[in-house]
């Protein structure tokens, strides 16, 4: 399966630990992250930037089938925020390299 997938219905993710984003509500950069680390239950500490958000995402342990991050309405934040969305890919499929060395599967789905 692919790590970002671009799609009408998010696919199947049973098995994952699965954090829903509406894509309308994503704002600043910051709160993003922010919605995630909390999503993800990443440390209080994390700091609030891409470096960190990819340095959390490969430090993810394997358990069940891996991680889904589903951006819902994903129309919105690239329409209202593309270099946003350019980068959160760009970490996302570096930090998925790292995790299926490891054994650990990210997905990130934009639904349209």
């Amino acid at each position: 399966m692919r790590s970002v997938s671009f799609t009408d219905e998010a696919p199947e993710l049973d098995g994952f630990e699965v954090l829903k984003i509406e894509g309308d509500s994503i704002e600043p950069k910051e709160e993003l992250l922010d919605t995630i680390a909390e999503g993800f239950g990443f440390p209080d500490w994390v700091g609030r930037n891409w470096d960190a958000l990819e340095e959390c995402l490969r430090d993810l342990d394997a358990v069940n089938d891996g991680y889904a991050l589903v951006i819902t309405d994903a129309t919105a934040i690239w329409a209202e925020h593309p270099r946003i969305s350019g980068t959160l890919v760009e970490v996302w499929l570096d930090a998925a390299a790292d995790g299926a060395d490891r054994g650990v599967e990210l997905r990130l789905v934009f639904e349209w």
